[in-house]
């Protein structure tokens, strides 16, 4: 946690003022890693909780010295865009002056300077007080600094101890205000994709939706719109909203996050004579229900959400689910998955000891952040996909029923593209994130659950492991789940049998 002392948090005000959260937004996003964003929090709404303001600051300079060079400013030009800007004047001199000037016309952006001050001038450097102790006002002293030659210090005026730096940033930038936006104005922006990659997107118009933004995306980066959620300046974007509304601008940075579906989860529960049975699933707080069958109450936690249904089972293998009166084949839950949780990453599964067993013992599996790689997967082109699921479906226990409903439910999805990359999830794993509570107990509990993605022509070569281990006997997946087949089909037992997926972008 960053202790940023008043005047600190002032300067900070005073750059937000100047450059907008977007700004800020944008340093977020070039200067640290996704999974960094996710695992510290980091937004441009809390920044004084983590923000280095030196760094900050030094970046900003630097970005407005690369935006002087791309626009091929001379000398003279590139020293005064730089030496007008609030960002170097607060660079060049982070001193406190001895009183501020008694009065200031208000449409004055910046008394008159007197030239240029060297440190040994200035009677009071902030974080720093009699004999280079820390003042007392800071909980942290800032490093030295050494000024750019040339450039001027702080105002004197916009450092007093009452000073809102803010309100003297607007007056500062009031004076060079740019021309208002127009709808039809073309933007060329950039969206930071989950995998790390940023993907660029030309001549939008700024009176587009953000819904209509989503819809360009989807083609070139494989992910359905309804699964898209776009952030800039650490908030998330509405799809009725246009570009306009959300003063995005010229070279503008979003950040894509992904609400992945866990697509079609159905629970069986078959029992060798009538018997009633109450059901409770609950979810971890990384994924949310978006759709219950027969639906039932759901609850809020402070971990998540749960529901219950109670079922009396049949000889036949159906049900009737007791709260609603309904008759029903099976039980059917559906959630999305938050892409970016606000709950620190677990530790890494445990690695592998050889090719035959890439699969970890230890599985940890959270919704919003699985993937699929060319070490944990088969990869088959389309053509084999569905011969080798009846096979591996089989091997894991499923009924023919299940079977066939698991590959036309996934079916469509499968056929957007050429090759397939899949795995299946250790099931203790996908119990921790969807615990499953049946009384009275089952004798057998199967729960089998596929991650899979699209992998395009051009990125084969990348998994030639996984279309390696496509050849080996499918026998292995029951391992990797921790499944008995024989148990999972042995109708002398009373059983609870699950299946579901989701579909991964990275």
């Amino acid at each position: 946690m960053v202790h940023l002392c008043a005047k600190e948090r002032a300067v900070l005000d005073a750059l937000i003022a100047e450059h907008g959260l977007e700004k800020l937004q944008e340093y977020i996003d070039r200067t640290f890693k996704p999974t960094v964003i996710a695992y510290r929090g980091i937004s441009a709404y809390n920044a004084r909780t983590w923000i280095n303001l030196d760094a900050f600051v030094d970046w900003l300079v630097k970005d407005a010295q690369a935006a002087a060079d791309d626009n091929e400013l001379s000398a003279e030009s590139h020293h005064e865009h730089l030496s007008s800007s609030l960002t170097t004047q607060l660079l060049s001199c982070r001193y406190t002056p001895s009183s501020p000037p008694s009065s200031l016309p208000p449409s004055t952006p910046e008394p008159p300077s007197t030239g240029p001050h060297s440190r040994s001038e200035s009677p009071n450097p902030v974080g720093a007080g009699d004999g280079g102790t820390p003042a007392s006002s800071c909980s942290t002293s800032l490093p030295p600094y050494s000024p750019p030659r040339g450039q001027r210090d702080i105002p004197a005026w916009l450092y007093p101890e009452s000073a809102d730096l803010a309100d003297a940033s607007a007056r500062h930038r009031a004076t060079t205000a740019a021309p208002p936006a127009q709808e039809d104005e073309k933007l060329n922006l950039f969206v930071r994709l989950p995998a790390g990659r940023t993907f660029a997107i030309k001549n939008v118009s700024r009176g587009a939706t953000i819904n209509a933004l989503k819809s360009l995306l989807e083609r070139p980066v494989g992910i359905p719109t309804d699964q898209q959620r776009l952030i800039f300046a650490g908030k998330q974007l509405e799809d009725d909203r246009t570009l306009l509304d959300y003063n995005l601008k010229k070279d503008s940075t979003l950040q894509l996050a992904v609400n992945p579906r866990g697509g079609k989860p159905v629970i069986y529960v078959y029992a060798p004579h009538p018997i009633q049975a109450t059901v409770r699933l609950s979810l971890v707080k990384d994924w949310w229900f978006s759709a219950v069958y027969p639906t039932v109450p759901i609850t809020d936690k402070h971990d998540g959400q749960a529901l219950e249904w109670k079922v009396q089972t049949h000889a036949d293998g159906t049900l009737k689910e007791l709260t609603t009166d309904l008759d029903v084949a099976y039980l059917f839950w559906e959630a999305h998955a938050n892409s970016l949780p606000d709950t620190s990453p677990p530790p890494s599964p445990i690695p592998a000891s050889s090719a035959s067993d890439v699969y970890p013992q230890r599985e940890m599996f959270r919704p919003g952040l699985s993937s699929v790689y060319d070490a944990d997967s088969v990869l088959l082109p389309m053509s084999d996909l569905t011969l080798y699921l009846e096979k591996a479906l089989t091997a894991l226990g499923l009924h023919v029923e299940a079977r066939t409903s698991f590959i036309t439910y996934w079916l469509p999805s499968f056929l957007k593209h050429s090759h397939i990359a899949l795995r299946f999830v250790d099931q203790a794993a996908y119990a921790r994130a969807a615990p499953l509570h049946v009384t009275p107990a089952p004798d057998v509990v199967t729960r089998v659950f596929m991650l899979f993605r699209g992998v395009k022509q051009a990125e084969l070569d990348d998994w030639r492991e996984a279309e390696a281990r496509s050849a080996e006997p499918v026998d292995f997946w029951a391992q990797v789940v921790g499944t008995n087949r024989e148990d999972t089909l042995d109708a002398g037992l009373y059983r609870v049998i699950e299946w579901g997926g989701m579909e991964v972008f990275h």
